[in-house]
């Protein structure tokens, strides 16, 4: 993982650990969705979104 991509995943991590345990893990991954690009191509849709990161 790049610099980048780990100095982002920190401040993600920093922003979703207020949120009860099982729903920030949820959050983390839709917003890494959205930070690296893949809600937009899976054209806005959030299943295949998170399909697509794996």
């Amino acid at each position: 993982m790049s610099e980048q991509a780990s100095q982002m995943m920190a401040l993600l991590c920093s922003v979703v650990r207020s949120v009860p345990v099982g729903t920030n893990l949820a959050l983390l991954h839709l917003l890494w969705m959205l930070v690296s690009g893949q809600w937009w191509l899976s054209r806005g849709a959030v299943i295949p979104g998170l399909a697509q990161l794996g």
